[in-house]
């Protein structure tokens, strides 16, 4: 099994330029067919604004923005995803559940449950991850993938994710998924892979187009001595395993790479990608790199730009570190970019996205959620909890080590 190294000073950084925030909530409301829908949703329970959090941000080419907001608690989410409307309410902008309010009816499993992350490909599809699991333990429908063309707005595919693919073999109750990463080939992306991560079961599975695998390791669960997180002063304890997933850019002189790491870990881990498509071929195993360097505090969500740099962002520090992958990964070369107290509490969602529809330039969009309160039980809905911020690639890693090397002279 190879080894890399991964060394970061957190004293060795360069801000190059400030996340801006776009949007801010202080507690999440939607826009209602009608005031009466609203209360009726109130009364029922089904909507409380003390239990709706945002996870996970994806612009589209077009200009929309997606939003996620899982089902955390057993009731108080009436739709966990959304694109954010120009319409703006007393908590902040309001969300419009997509593809719209059918699709989030309580119980419907042909509709859609509960999505932690989504994913856009290179050929504009949304792939939406749906665990069909209500808080931690009721899974109320099977597992899915949904694939919608954003041009039309249809369904193109449902694929669900049969129950023991989506838990653990070792506890059949055990079983969260949340993250999808989508690797494409060909010019209309004639072949697609999906990867998931099973923050609760521990666990990595592969969609080929045709079938499921899933694997199982120690590697893809919590450990133990990094189960303690310390943010903005706040001190709670979960122990989530796999979790950031990145999956790096074609290379001539690299090989394609699914980069993994559980929540509660100081390490990064990465499989090359060809050795997780013979897997689906029948091949027996898959070695993993490791690398050999604690990171100073836990990696929430990470994110590669199309030109090699890995975006992350880290807990006790309150940043965004990024990395170069055509530079060694030493303290020279991982730096933080952006770094904000108040702005980039636990950066949930991490995605480099186009700049409208030119392929060649990229921003990269943060979600926030303050996630010490929720887990502390101390949000406070007439502060600002939740935040969306973007910057572009560009300007936020000029003159850092991260710098694409085509702009060094």
């Amino acid at each position: 099994m190879h080894r890399f190294v991964l060394i970061l000073t957190i004293a060795n950084c360069a801000v190059a330029a400030e996340l801006n925030v776009i949007y801010e909530w202080k507690y999440v409301d939607y826009v209602w067919n009608s005031e009466e829908d609203r209360q009726s949703a109130i009364a029922e329970g089904r909507y409380n604004d003390t239990q709706v959090f945002t996870i996970d941000v994806q612009k589209a080419s077009d200009g929309r923005v997606f939003v996620t907001t899982p089902a955390l608690f057993t009731a108080g989410t009436p739709a966990t995803l959304s694109t954010i409307s120009s319409s703006q309410g007393p908590g902040g902008p309001l969300l419009q559940p997509y593809p719209d309010w059918s699709w989030h009816m309580p119980g419907n499993c042909s509709g859609i449950t509960s999505v932690w992350r989504v994913a856009v490909d290179e050929c504009d599809r949304l792939w939406v991850l749906d665990s069909g699991k209500i808080g931690n333990a009721n899974q109320v429908c099977p597992a899915q993938i949904l694939v919608f063309d954003l041009i039309t707005d249809t369904l193109l595919q449902r694929i669900t994710i049969p129950n023991d693919i989506s838990h653990s073999p070792a506890n059949e109750s055990l079983g969260q998924l949340i993250t999808p990463v989508v690797e494409t080939e060909g010019f209309d992306c004639q072949r697609t892979w999906v990867y998931i991560a099973d923050v609760q079961g521990g666990g990595l599975i592969i969609w080929d187009g045709w079938q499921f695998l899933r694997l199982d390791d120690e590697v893809f669960k919590a450990d133990p001595t990094a189960t303690t997180f310390s943010i903005a002063g706040d001190n709670f304890t979960l122990a989530d395993g796999m979790f950031g997933l990145a999956l790096s850019p074609r290379h001539p002189l690299q090989p394609r790479s699914l980069f993994f790491r559980p929540l509660a870990s100081l390490k990064e881990y990465s499989y090359a990608v060809h050795d997780l498509h013979r897997l689906m071929f029948g091949f027996d195993s898959v070695n993993y790199i490791t690398s050999n360097y604690e990171f100073p505090s836990q990696v929430t969500a990470q994110a590669f730009s199309r030109e090699g740099i890995l975006f992350l962002g880290l807990t006790r520090e309150i940043a965004i570190a990024c990395w170069n992958m055509n530079h060694p990964m030493d303290d020279e070369h991982v730096v933080i970019v952006a770094q904000n107290n108040d702005t980039l509490q636990f950066a949930s969602g991490v995605k480099v996205s186009k700049r409208g529809y030119d392929d060649f330039e990229e921003e990269l969009w943060v979600s926030t959620n303050r996630l010490q309160k929720i887990y502390t039980g101390t949000l406070n809905v007439d502060e600002v909890n939740f935040r969306i911020l973007s910057a572009r690639v560009e300007d936020l890693v000029q003159y850092s080590k991260c710098q694409s090397l085509q702009f060094f002279k």
